[in-house]
This record gives structure tokens, C-alpha cells and sequence, in this order.
């Protein structure tokens, strides 16, 4: 058809048009729930569980639904959409959550698919509960590095690493420390994605939802060593530009841009240290060009395999600033490694790490790291494990409440959980000591030691690490 306005259309078959037949799938339903009971919290910590949903008629998109559960006490962490008809929610049930049957709604767009008396919440039970699970090198809640450790926390988990076997999506995982409250694992490489974490343990078995995050990452250690350096052959003044070059564990180091030497290299050979921690070690290297002695300092953090490596020019006045950018504060006009805590800055610690403590029952903030020492504010208001440094000492200063320190004996029941650190349940043989606020200790290295707070008592204390060679 051809139209004096230049609107033109042309139909083929005109007695025979094409007819778009849409799909009837039939009103969308929800058919399985696994399972279809969850115990609620219990003892203050809350229940989390993996919950399989299956459907007919549905389109889901992953990134496009959500789950409800028709109860303020029953949340849902994260939902993984596995095919169209498909989908895997982290659930957590509140401590003392309200019981009965409540219905499980499933949203998508507008549409919403709803299954009445979907999920019971009953009591608490026996089995084990687990709380949350952390990214053992970030410490916070998100996808587990594959090769790294994973920390599980919750109730009734496990009495050792040897009473808890774990897997992830199938695949042993190694567990290095476990004890009713926590398990650390290593998660084994299963691919990137939701992965299905089950762990067995004396009182049972439990089974939560993940995710998994791509590609090995290596800590060298649990620690990679990032060192400013000078290259050979060539001088350069304080006051000229600085060119940083990152190199990690298992990748390769950068190139500097022209006329800058100057790089951060990775140095295998660090001491070891706790997933996730920051160290700074001040250096002084000699400089024999013009300009003298050119301080530099390096730091260990935990850095990611094989990922791309990023070249960054920087003045050498704005060292302090990445530095700081980096978690480390340096007051100004003081002398690197001096700091200064005022007494209400120590009456205030107990205060400001009271909201972060976790189902541990501990908290830590730290303070100062420099050279072959660190410095932390901690507050405890549950006993802590049996512990043994090989190559640290503690000193530890009383600034508020009471606990008593055993120390000495063995501890029968010892397990490495992190290089050169062993965790256990108790002691034996060993020594009792009261301790309260203005009294000050110290522990030297292989020394089992284990403080333990009495219930409805804390106790704040700040903490020194000293490395003994």
C-alpha cells in the first residue's frame, strides 16, 4: 500500500496473515519448598539456612526476584534465581521468633506467587545453628575467596577441627579450627556462583547458601608484603614524582612510567599474619644520589591472584595521605611510630567497641602497627579460647572490669588455625590469675594462656603483640 504521505506499508499474504501464538504456561505456582520447616534462633544468635524453592509458569531472572516469608522474624539474606522455575534464598530466623505457619510469597516485577502456610518456624533445636558466615580475609559477610578461609560462626557447630567434616558444593573442605561457636574452613575451588556449604558435626548436620567468588586469591601467607624500593642505576631527589608498582603473589610487576624508578614489589619472605590484617613497617634505605637518606615504608595486606596491576604516579609529600587512605593515622608534627591516646580516649574504647561485638564475644580495634609490634584495644565479654603464639609475646593492660588469666600447662586438645597460632579448648596445669582494672601483664611467645570472663561480666584491656625473633 503506497500513500500520497509517503507512509508506505507492504503485507505479504494478505489473506493469510502472521499469527504470534504467546505462550499459556498457566498461572504461576509455587510447588516445592525444602524444607519446609526452620527452627527459630536460639541463645541469642539467629538460624540461617539454605530454602530451595520450585515453581511452575514462572520466568524468574536472576537479580529480578525476591522471597518473603509473611514474618518480621524471618529475613532473607540473599536470593540466587538457578533457572527459570527455580530459585535458593539464605534465610535467617531471628532469635525467639515468633512460631507457627506463615506464608512464602515470591515477588518478580508485578507479579507475586504466593504459597499460604508455605513455612513453619518451630522452637529452637539441638542440631547446629549457624549464624553467618565471613570472608575469612576480609572479615566481613560476602563471597568466600576459593583457596582462602571461610569463618562459620553460630551453636553447637563442632567440639574440634577433627569432629566437623565440611563440604562446599560437594568438595571437602579443610577445617583448621572448629569449636561450638566457630569453624574456620578453607573453601576448596568449586567455581564462581551460589554454592551450597554443608557441615556435619557431632550434634548434626547443617546447610547454608554461599556465594563463591571467582579466581584463586593468594595471601602469601595470609599476607602479602608491598615494599616502596629504589631501582638501581638510578638517583633520584626526595622532591621529585614517585611511581608506585604493585606486583602480587603468582602475577607480575608493572612497569613504571618513563623517568621513574621507583616501585612497591611484593617480598614472599613477610612475616605471617591474621587474614585481613595491615602491618607497616617504617624503613630507611640509603640513597647514594643527591637528596640523601629516602625514607619508605612498606605494608602487608592480603591482595587478590592475578588481577590487573595498576601503576599510580604520586608526589612523595602525598605518601602521608595514601598511607592514611590506606587505615594508617599519622598525627601531624609527630615523629613517625609516636602515638598519643589521651585517658578518655582509653575510658571511651570499651563504649565504642561494645556494638561490635560478635557472637564471639569480642571485639578488637586496632590502634598502632609498626615494626615488630601492634597495638589494639579489645573488649571481651565472653571467655576466650586456649591460645599459643609461637613468635609473638602479649602485654596486656587492664583498663576496665575482671577476668582470670591461666597461664602455663598445655593445652591437650591444640590446633593450628593461622601460621604460627594454635586455638584450643582449655588448659591444663596451668595457673590462675585474677586480673582487673590498672593491673599489667605480659605473656611471652609459646606461652599457653587463656582468659576467661564470668557470665554477665566484661572485661577492656589493651592489647601489645610483639614479635620475638
Amino acid at each position: 500500500m503506497y500513500n500520497s504521505d509517503a507512509q508506505n506499508s507492504l503485507m505479504i499474504q494478505s489473506g493469510n496473515p502472521p499469527v504470534y501464538n504467546y505462550p499459556n504456561n498457566g498461572a504461576p505456582q509455587i510447588q516445592t519448598i525444602t524444607p519446609a520447616s526452620l527452627p527459630s534462633g536460639g541463645s541469642g544468635v539467629p538460624f540461617s539456612a539454605k530454602v530451595d524453592i520450585t515453581t511452575a509458569g514462572t520466568e524468574f531472572v536472576d537479580g529480578e526476584v525476591s522471597v518473603g516469608f509473611g514474618s518480621a522474624d524471618v529475613t532473607v539474606s540473599r536470593v540466587w534465581v538457578l533457572t527459570p522455575t527455580h530459585l535458593v534464598a539464605d534465610v535467617v530466623v531471628a532469635p525467639g521468633a515468633a512460631l507457627g505457619a506463615f506464608a512464602v510469597s515470591v515477588i518478580s516485577g508485578m507479579q507475586v506467587v504466593e504459597q499460604p502456610s508455605g513455612m513453619q518456624i518451630q522452637p529452637p533445636s539441638t542440631q547446629p545453628q549457624v549464624a553467618t558466615v565471613l570472608n575469612g580475609v576480609t572479615n566481613q559477610p560476602g563471597a568466600l575467596y576459593q583457596g582462602n578461609v571461610g569463618v562459620m560462626y553460630g551453636l553447637n557447630l563442632g567440639q574440634s577441627s577433627g569432629s566437623v567434616q565440611m563440604t562446599v558444593n560437594g568438595a571437602a573442605a579443610n577445617v583448621l579450627f572448629a569449636s561450638p561457636t566457630q569453624v574456620n574452613f578453607v573453601c576448596p575451588s568449586v567455581g564462581i556462583g551460589p554454592a551450597t556449604l554443608v557441615l556435619n558435626g557431632p550434634s548434626g548436620s547443617a546447610t547454608v547458601e554461599v556465594q563463591v567468588a571467582g579466581g584463586e586469591y593468594r595471601t602469601c601467607h595470609y599476607g602479602c608484603l608491598w615494599r616502596f624500593r629504589r631501582t638501581s642505576g638510578q638517583p633520584r631527589r626526595r622532591a621529585h614524582g614517585l611511581t608506585l608498582r604493585f606486583r602480587q603473589h603468582g602475577g607480575s610487576e608493572s612497569q613504571p612510567s618513563a623517568g621513574h624508578d621507583s616501585g612497591l614489589a611484593n617480598d614472599d619472605s613477610a612475616d605471617r599474619f591474621r587474614p585481613g590484617a595491615v602491618r607497616t613497617e617504617p624503613v630507611l634505605r640509603r640513597n647514594h644520589g643527591a637528596g640523601g637518606d629516602l625514607p619508605r615504608r612498606r605494608t602487608e595486606r592480603a591482595l587478590p591472584h592475578r588481577r590487573a596491576v595498576a601503576c599510580y604516579r604520586v608526589r612523595m609529600k602525598l605518601l602521608p595521605l595514601l598511607l592514611l587512605a590506606a587505615g594508617f593515622a599519622f598525627p601531624a608534627g609527630d615523629p613517625a611510630g609516636f602515638y598519643l591516646w589521651k585517658s578518655s580516649d582509653v575510658k571511651a574504647f570499651p563504649s565504642m567497641l561494645a556494638s561490635k561485638t560478635g557472637t564471639g564475644g569480642i571485639a578488637s580495634q586496632p590502634l598502632a602497627n609498626l615494626g615488630n609490634y601492634t597495638f589494639a584495644a579489645v573488649l571481651r565479654k565472653q571467655s576466650g579460647e586456649a591460645e599459643i603464639h609461637e613468635t609473638q609475646a602479649d602485654i596486656f593492660v587492664i583498663t576496665a572490669g575482671e577476668g582470670t588469666l591461666t597461664v602455663g600447662g598445655t593445652v591437650p586438645d591444640a590446633k593450628t588455625t593461622q601460621p604460627h597460632e594454635l586455638r584450643g579448648t582449655t588448659i591444663s596445669g596451668g595457673v590462675a590469675k585474677k586480673v582487673a582494672a590498672g593491673d599489667v601483664l605480659t605473656i611471652p611467645a609459646k606461652m599457653p594462656h587463656q582468659l576467661k570472663v564470668d557470665a554477665g561480666k566484661e572485661i577492656s584491656y589493651l592489647a601489645v603483640k610483639v614479635t620475638q625473633e
